[in-house]
């Protein structure tokens, strides 16, 4: 039960720092902040459950289900430290203007880009050793599984946005 409520503030937490980024860089067009902050985090979690369900497969279907869990694990644990990690940034962002407001948006930036470098730094070490894969096996799916769908995630929330100013 802490495991689950340390994901759902993970959820909640990263929702709100990405709609305070986007409020920031006046993407939102005539979107309240609220109903910005809800698609963020439905969004984010539709994003981890396909994710989660997704390995879950693979992993049964290619036998490594015991990498799979180890991966899984490393992603989840990083996250709780993100979402407890954003806390600061999230209230610096949202109180704060002008150079200690810029200064905390890239700062939070800087710190959620180091941790998912970090995970996915920890993630090969820890598959590498029990599933024998090469490295660019890896970096290619790294790039389908976890690069690709943001950006497509991306481009759909610029149309999503530009169509409702």
């Amino acid at each position: 039960l802490p495991s689950l409520f340390f994901n759902l503030f993970f959820l909640l937490s990263l929702g709100f720092f990405l709609a305070l980024m986007l409020q920031r860089f006046q993407l939102t067009g005539d979107l309240n902040f609220w109903l910005l902050f809800l698609y963020s985090t439905a969004g984010l979690l539709v994003i981890y459950t396909i994710k989660y369900l997704v390995l879950k497969f693979l992993g049964w279907i290619f036998q490594v289900s015991e990498a799979i869990d180890t991966y899984i694990f490393i992603v989840f644990a990083t996250n709780k430290v993100i979402g407890l990690v954003l806390l600061p940034f999230i209230v610096l962002l949202a109180f704060s203007y002008g150079i200690v407001n810029q200064a905390s948006l890239n700062l939070g930036i800087t710190v959620v880009l180091s941790l998912f470098a970090y995970r996915y730094f920890l993630s090969y070490i820890s598959v590498h050793r029990q599933v024998r894969i090469s490295f660019f096996h890896f970096l290619i799916y790294l790039v389908a599984f976890e690069i690709a769908p943001l950006l497509l995630i991306n481009k759909l929330l610029f149309r999503f946005l530009s169509e409702s100013s």
